[in-house]
């Protein structure tokens, strides 16, 4: 379920939109105020997975830092011009020049169109530290805590 930023409620798509120069996530009542950059949709198997009895994150997948070098290296070596890419994924050659040179995150869904059509892997596993220290779940903690035993 993706949650609207404006009205609160849960839907199973949504749509990034641009009101007065903000970017949101929004429900499509709640879409007509201002212009629609994407749609969201609700993913079955989301990037992290929680255990659902300790609440802690097993696995966080994230966009590769290189993104955009990735996709520009496999782009050239495939002998794919920006303007043949972009329509067989049938989106706009602008953005996909944006998201080659990193001024665009592209959107879960582009991420899955690039990868299946250049046959790359752009989803890095996040690495997790290792040095972080353990809080009881039951035991409520604010910032100062943390900045307390940081100090300790």
């Amino acid at each position: 379920m993706v949650t609207c930023e404006i009205c609160g409620k849960e839907y199973d798509n949504c749509y990034m939109v641009s009101i007065e120069g903000a970017k949101m996530v929004s429900c499509a009542k709640c879409s007509a105020g201002g212009k629609i950059l994407y749609e969201i949709k609700a993913e079955k198997n989301p990037g992290r997975q929680r255990n659902v009895n300790s609440g802690e994150i097993l696995e966080e997948y994230d966009i590769a830092e290189d993104y955009g070098q990735i996709i520009r290296k496999k782009r050239e070596q495939l002998g794919f011009s920006m303007q043949v890419l972009a329509e067989r994924i049938n989106e706009k050659e602008s953005m996909l020049k944006r998201i080659e040179e990193e001024r665009l995150l592209p959107s879960p869904e582009l991420v899955k169109k690039l990868e299946k059509e250049l046959g790359i892997n752009l989803m890095a596993k996040v690495q997790k530290p290792s040095n972080v220290p353990k809080i009881n779940n039951s035991e409520p903690i604010d910032m100062w805590d943390a900045a307390y035993r940081k100090e300790k």
